[in-house]
């Protein structure tokens, strides 16, 4: 891993990459062979910076070598060997990069089941972040007009039902066994693809507790909101093989969890998408059809029908 000294000079040359919201901001430097990614918290960034004792380094060091912690001096610096996220790399001519991502999917998923096989340590209490964050807004806290008029038109068009049921299984996944280290936030954002192959999955902010297939699931709800948002004509420039994608992280991985599973947490993770985005980047009318297919997938089976098109039916037990 990089020093703090060498990553911190890398922040007075010209960023390779920027992009952000008022959460956090990150910036992309060349650093020798390798690239520092600076994960800047905003105003808005929901938890205090992550304190890794040197104890929890240790343990996580030699977990899977895809796997980067960051030094933390009022940012979050890691060392990575690519310079675009996974989720960047969707708009780019899918036959040129569908190999790279497959590999960095690939690599994620492993890197998640050595993760995984590890008991939480006594110093990470909290539960997995997505599902807590959302349960909050459901309940009514708001962190901006944006994010209020979002709930109001949400709750109006999912209805009250659908609302109380959304809100019970917020509950029950944070009542679930938490006999699993998570990394917490597993995304196509976090996730470093490698030209060359391999990849990294930066690791370390949201560290929690809680059953290996909520965060396992979590990221393929990604997966399967990305190619919904498509089908919805949100985002017709990321058309690409999801299922593809799915199948590689969970090939690494080597469980799936069930697709009833994988459907509820893809209803949660659209709605989670939405609500960061105006609580986190401001309102947008696109928003609006991100509640549609949040209705669409309650009406397919709660989100297992969405899911099994990405997961299809693969080799791999599957286990819930």
């Amino acid at each position: 891993m990089t020093t703090m000294t060498t990553t911190m000079t890398t922040t007075t040359s010209t960023p390779l990459h920027e992009f952000g919201t008022s959460s956090v901001h990150t910036s992309i430097y060349r650093n020798g062979a390798e690239y520092t990614w600076v994960r800047s918290p905003g105003a808005a960034y929901p938890v205090p910076l992550p304190a890794l004792s040197a104890d929890l380094r240790a343990l996580l060091g030699s977990v899977h070598p895809a796997l980067r912690l960051p030094d933390v001096d009022g940012s979050m610096y890691y060392s990575a060997d690519g310079t675009l996220p996974a989720a960047s790399w969707l708009a780019f001519d899918e036959d040129l990069v569908r190999p790279m991502l497959q590999d960095a999917l690939r690599q994620a998923g492993a890197a998640l089941a050595a993760l995984h096989a590890l008991p939480p340590p006594g110093e990470v209490r909290r539960r997995h972040p997505g599902p807590a964050r959302l349960a909050s807004w459901l309940r009514g806290r708001c962190e901006s007009p944006a994010s209020v008029r979002l709930r109001e038109h949400a709750l109006a068009r999912l209805g009250r039902s659908r609302w109380e049921r959304l809100q019970a299984i917020c509950a029950d996944l944070g009542a679930a066994p938490a006999g699993s280290l998570l990394h917490g936030a597993a995304s196509m954002a976090l996730i470093v693809p490698v030209k060359g192959g391999g990849g990294n999955l930066l690791a370390g902010e949201d560290l929690s507790r809680g059953p290996w297939w909520l965060d396992v699931g979590w990221l393929v709800a990604e997966l399967v909101e990305l190619h919904q948002a498509v089908l919805a004509g949100i985002a017709p420039a990321l058309e690409f093989s999801y299922r593809g994608l799915a199948g590689a992280l969970l090939e690494g991985y080597g469980r799936v969890p069930d697709v009833e599973t994988l459907g509820a947490l893809a209803v949660l993770r659209v709605l989670t998408h939405a609500r960061d985005y105006a609580a986190y980047i401001g309102w947008d009318d696109q928003l609006h059809l991100y509640v549609e297919i949040v209705a669409g997938l309650f009406d397919q089976r709660l989100g297992a029908e969405a899911a099994r098109t990405i997961v299809g039916r693969p080799a791999l037990e599957s286990d819930g």
